[in-house]
């Protein structure tokens, strides 16, 4: 059941997140530093970005697959892991978690708990464009997801010692 009406597709990039959100409940998006190597000279132009030269991999359509926030992580991780990571979240949802700011589950990773924060409003317009897209330009609910390092620091810990993850609060 979906909460509010999609938008209508322009192109067929559109259609294929339009279709994976009827189907699966949702569209993942991967964006990476090196995914376009042909616009490396207008990328550096811009300059440096804090999160875009990380990594970042984000849903779209939960809000009306299952009136639950977006997510998203930044990583510099492969897509296809983290795909996994958000597929693992969407599933819970599915039987009925609701995920919120400074939850903490240990059902998505083995032997680690993952935690929600907070996404400012600024970075969910700047970096969640597809997801802006399916909410009309409207305001969304949307969580970072957390991923501890190998001894279960959060990015927000004294002692995390894994890989960037700036939080977008």
């Amino acid at each position: 059941m979906f909460g509010r009406r999609l938008p209508r597709a322009t192109d067929p990039g559109d259609a294929k997140v339009l279709d994976d959100i009827r189907t699966y409940g949702f569209h993942a998006k991967h964006v990476r530093p090196d995914a376009h190597p042909h616009h490396a000279r207008e990328k550096a132009e811009f300059g440096p970005h804090p999160i875009l030269d990380i990594g970042i991999s984000y849903t779209v359509g939960l809000p009306y697959s299952h009136r639950h926030a977006e997510l998203a992580i930044v990583t510099g991780m492969a897509s296809e892991r983290a795909h996994a990571i958000l597929w693992a979240v969407v599933q819970l949802i599915q039987d009925g978690a609701n995920f919120a700011v400074s939850d903490e589950s240990g059902d998505v990773l083995v032997d680690l708990s993952v935690r929600f924060g907070a996404i400012s409003r600024a970075w969910r317009k700047e970096l969640l464009t597809f997801s802006d897209w399916a909410a009309r330009r409207k305001d969304f609910a949307a969580l970072q997801l957390l991923l501890p390092d190998a001894e279960g620091h959060f990015p927000s810990d004294v002692g995390y010692a894994g890989p960037p993850q700036p939080l977008l609060v």
